[in-house]
């Protein structure tokens, strides 16, 4: 019976050939016999021991990243598209602008790719269980928390949505839109015109909604520095990546310039006092108490979660846009062809059509 433990072996010799070769994976040192650095996974150029233990950190390391970036990318997905979908309904017009969607894409793809997947290892992660090939990326541990973490997240847009006229004392109805102004017809009436008024705090409204969900980001992105079903601390070595920290403070900075200077006119943002930007950083900051609650939930209640997602499979195999673009991309040469004048159409000559059969590169789908 073979023993479905991960093996790691180490050798240099011909003695070692037999080991090496029956082992998961096999180094062997630069100084070595060739036979010996011919049959190992991996060499050792530097004959250096702790170079294993490195590489194993930092192999873990890697993966652990990838998961971490997948869970942080998939909850904002989520949330952005709801979010749309509830503040379209109830605005009459998208809440969030063309441009500060641009901005929302480039910190859950870009800045949040930098952050977290360039994370150097910590010494913990070599006590870690060995990850083998058919454990999934995303476990049920990370989809709790996608799912939990995201739904957190749409209830605080909805809050803000519904609610935020009152809290930050707003006027304007709900037809009001926020290109509207004042005609010189009625500024010259005796009853004063509202609109620009209207439009200005609808439009620091749909600023709030922005500013609130982008650091509803931020503060997701600190909840992603760990996402094993044990790990709670997420502050645990908080200067270990130096560009996780330049990410942080690049999106705090640029969230509070759109806010403040001309960078208003690129984010279609207005200019929020001190008070309002802080009411938004507070309104985001209980995403990371919810996320730390959802940590303490019993393990059974995980496994119980109705997660259908099969890792093996690629999205959209069967779906019928999919199978017809594999159908035309795919298919064969036709005999015939139908021109404009259908009198002037000539029938492919019976040779030509035993030459196209001949030349089938007998492609066969799997």
């Amino acid at each position: 019976m073979e023993n479905p433990a991960k093996v790691a072996v180490i050798g240099d010799g011909l003695n070692d050939l037999e080991a090496l070769q029956a082992a998961t994976v096999s180094f062997a040192m630069g100084s070595g016999k060739s036979i010996s650095r011919n049959a190992a996974s991996m060499v050792l150029l530097n004959n250096d021991f702790e170079a294993v233990m490195r590489s194993v950190m930092w192999g873990r390391n890697i993966y652990s990243n990838v998961r971490k970036f997948l869970q942080f990318q998939i909850t904002c997905n989520l949330a952005v598209l709801v979010s749309i979908v509830i503040g379209t309904i109830w605005m009459t017009e998208s809440p969030l602008s063309a441009t500060q969607l641009i901005w929302i894409n480039l910190i859950m793809d870009t800045l949040g790719a930098m952050a977290l997947a360039t994370a150097p290892p910590l010494a913990s992660i070599i006590h870690q269980p060995a990850i083998s090939g058919d454990v999934k990326i995303l476990s049920k541990t990370m989809w709790r928390n996608i799912y939990g973490v995201a739904t957190w997240m749409i209830f605080t847009m909805f809050i803000t949505i519904y609610f935020g006229r009152l809290i930050f004392d707003l006027d304007y109805t709900k037809s009001t839109a926020t290109t509207d102004k004042c005609t010189d017809d009625e500024i010259a009436a005796t009853e004063p015109c509202l609109k620009d008024e209207y439009a200005a705090d609808k439009k620091t409204h749909f600023t709030v909604i922005f500013t609130t969900f982008v650091f509803l980001q931020f503060f997701n992105l600190i909840n992603c520095r760990v996402i094993g079903a044990n790990e709670y601390n997420i502050f645990k070595k908080p200067f270990n990546s130096f560009i996780f920290l330049l990410v942080l403070a690049v999106i705090f900075a640029v969230q509070y310039l759109g806010t403040e200077t001309f960078f208003r006119v690129i984010f279609e943002a207005q200019t929020l006092t001190g008070e309002q930007f802080g009411r938004c950083v507070l309104g985001a900051l209980p995403v990371i108490i919810f996320a730390f609650g959802l940590k303490l939930t019993p393990a059974h209640w995980v496994e119980l979660m109705p997660v259908q997602v099969d890792e093996d499979v690629p999205m959209g195999e069967g779906n019928p846009m999919m199978s017809a673009y594999d159908s035309h991309s795919k298919g064969a040469i036709p005999t015939s062809f139908t021109g404009i004048n259908e009198e002037e159409k000539e029938p492919l000559a019976d040779d030509a059509s035993a030459d196209a059969e001949q030349q089938d590169d007998g492609y066969t789908r799997v």
